[in-house]
């Protein structure tokens, strides 16, 4: 491993090789810039990147450059499709999205939600309890952490 210049709050890339950082100052995209001294040849302000005017990203998941998901501080979630940013009814500490398209999140208190799309609360609850999931592609392809550390892998 490398360090890049440039510091965030989380990390994750895409399928198609696009990297997502959010920190303080919003959230960006890597230029593949490996310019260990200043981070501004490494990184690009994605446009809007404080959705809703101030809610910086806190944790962000995507499957390319034209989708990606996020959670704000305040539990707000945003999807972003290259251009805009919209804000999904709901609130999660957590959210993933699998290369499918398929989105599930985890909440404050602990439940897993999948991505449905429809009404108007477009999640549905899905069985335990969690901190973080990762989504690899569809519901049968999830790997995530409990409160306790234990790692799960659906089957």
């Amino acid at each position: 491993m490398a360090q890049i210049a440039g510091g965030g709050l989380d990390i994750a890339a895409g399928g198609d090789g696009t990297v997502w950082a959010t920190a303080s100052g919003g959230t960006y995209t890597w230029s593949g810039g490996t310019d260990p001294t200043t981070w501004q040849n490494n990184w690009n302000l994605v446009s809007g990147s404080a959705p809703g005017g101030n809610a910086l990203l806190v944790q962000a998941n995507g499957k390319s450059a034209t989708d990606l998901w996020g959670v704000a501080s305040n539990g707000n979630i945003w999807h972003y499709d290259g251009t805009n940013w919209t804000q999904i009814s709901g609130g999660l500490s957590w959210v993933s999205e699998g290369t499918d398209g398929t989105v599930q999140g985890v909440s404050g208190d602990g439940k897993v939600w999948l991505y449905t799309g429809a009404g108007s609360l477009p999640w549905t609850q899905r069985p335990g309890t969690l901190t973080q999931l990762s989504v690899g592609s569809g519901t049968s392809n999830m790997w995530a952490v409990d409160s306790n550390t234990n790692i799960w892998k659906t089957s």
